[in-house]
């Protein structure tokens, strides 16, 4: 399993109107601190932000705040924190926060927290980085933000091959553990890369009326591990036999992922 020692979490300065945002970093504060995993934070002591602090603190966890020097007053800095990192400008505390983290996170927040949780989806887009990156959609708040990636992908601004590896949390609760698995998968490059050659491979036989249209519409994310728990490799190749693909190419296509090349259907009832 890959190990998470530091986890980034994006967050708000101000506390917004709904008490369950600042309910929900208290708790991942509480949930962090107990399980030693590390917080790598914007170093305020206000809103979302600084009850996140405040809970790992709590529970005597360790803090990392990254913060400019420009705003050390205006958001002021937390004091409670293990570490405190004052930079030069935005730039270089954006670098400190991704180097010092294994993972990312995004509670609610405002403007800032949008343009830091966008820019580590474009590095993680363009290949610079394979860490998690996850947005704790706590009652709702990220909604928009997802219709808009789904509005991108319908009109082919966000293409093939190029998704957005998002993970999404509807509670607190789910964050580590789906933090973890991403992380576990994620580690071994060989695998992405089989399943990066095998999401290529269906799309060049779609055109020929090779694979059905379910293997796209049903869970495409799921293939190329977008979300938290890819699905057993042996599924799809059940699933492609059931939709009408010769049984040579659902065998090809398992031998592409490193997969059994026993034909499923020999080893289910039907």
């Amino acid at each position: 399993m890959g190990q998470i020692r530091k986890i980034c979490v994006y967050c708000g300065s101000s506390a917004g109107t709904d008490p369950a945002y600042v309910a929900a970093a208290t708790r991942l504060g509480e949930i962090l601190a107990d399980a030693g995993i590390g917080l790598v934070y914007g170093g305020g002591s206000a809103g979302v932000m600084g009850a996140l602090a405040r809970a790992v603190q709590a529970r005597g966890g360790d803090i990392v705040g990254v913060i400019p020097e420009f705003l050390t007053v205006k958001e002021n800095t937390f004091r409670g924190a293990t570490e405190i990192v004052v930079t030069r400008g935005m730039h270089d505390r954006k670098q400190i926060m991704f180097e010092r983290s294994d993972a990312f996170v995004a509670l609610p927040g405002g403007i800032g927290t949008l343009e830091e949780l966008v820019e580590q989806l474009t590095w993680a887009q363009l290949g610079r980085h394979r860490k998690p990156i996850l947005i704790a959609n706590i009652e709702g708040f990220w909604d928009p933000l997802c219709a808009l990636l789904d509005h991108m992908s319908e009109l082919a601004f966000i293409r093939p091959g190029l998704s957005v590896d998002l993970l999404v949390a509807e509670t607190v609760e789910e964050i580590l553990p789906k933090l973890r698995v991403a992380e576990d998968w994620f580690s071994d490059p060989a695998r992405v890369h089989r399943e990066a050659l095998g999401l290529r491979w269906l799309q060049r036989l779609a055109p020929l009326g090779a694979v059905p249209a379910f293997v796209f519409e049903d869970e495409p994310d799921h293939f190329f591990a977008m979300q938290a728990v890819p699905l057993p490799h042996v599924t799809w190749k059940t699933r492609l036999l059931e939709g009408g693909v010769e049984e040579s190419h659902a065998r090809q296509f398992g031998e592409l992922l490193g997969c059994e090349t026993e034909s499923p259907m020999s080893t289910e009832s039907r």
